[in-house]
C-alpha cells in the first residue's frame, strides 16, 4: 500500500507473541468454563460460589495473558510505522502472484488500472504449459499466451 516492505524479524516475533498469548487467553477461559463460570459476568468476586473453585487464578492469568497481547500489538505498530520512513521499498509483486492487482504500477491510479487490463487466463493457472522452457511456473494473467514454436 505505501511501497515499503515490513521488517520480517519483528512480523515473526508479533506473530509468535500474538499466537502463545492468544492461546493462553483462550485456555484459560475455557478452563474456567469447565470449571463452572458462566459466561458475561461483570464481576467474579462478586459470586460466593466462583470464588472457592479456584477460578479467580485462572482468570487472572486470562487477564494478564491479554495485557500482554495487547502490548505485543504495539511490535506490529512499531514495524508498520518505522517500515514507512525507514522500510526497504518493495519490488513489483513479491509474492509472485498472477492476478491482476499486482500489474497495476504505484501509486495506483484512480479505478486501479491506467487502462484496462487484457485477460488471457484465470487467477490460478499456475503451472502452465506454456512455461515449461521459463525459469517460473507460471504467467500473469495479463500475459499473452506465447507460441509453441
Amino acid at each position: 500500500m505505501f511501497g515499503k516492505r515490513l521488517n520480517s524479524k519483528l512480523g515473526v516475533i508479533h506473530f509468535l507473541l500474538s499466537f502463545i498469548f492468544i492461546n493462553c487467553v483462550f485456555f484459560a477461559m475455557m478452563q474456567m468454563g469447565i470449571m463452572g463460570h458462566p459466561r458475561r459476568y461483570a464481576s467474579s468476586e462478586e459470586y460466593q460460589f466462583l470464588m472457592s473453585t479456584g477460578i479467580m487464578g485462572w482468570n487472572r492469568f486470562a487477564g494478564i495473558s491479554a495485557a500482554c497481547l495487547g502490548l505485543t500489538q504495539l511490535i506490529f505498530i512499531a514495524n508498520f510505522f518505522g517500515s514507512i520512513f525507514f522500510g526497504r521499498k518493495a519490488e513489483p509483486n513479491p509474492w509472485k502472484a498472477i492476478s491482476l492487482e499486482w500489474t497495476t504500477e504505484y501509486p495506483i491510479p484512480h479505478g486501479n488500472f491506467a487502462t484496462a487490463p487484457v485477460v488471457y487466463r484465470g487467477p490460478h493457472d499456475f503451472s502452465s504449459p506454456e512455461t515449461e522452457d521459463m525459469e517460473q511456473d507460471f504467467l500473469l494473467q495479463s500475459e499473452p499466451p506465447r507460441d509453441k514454436a
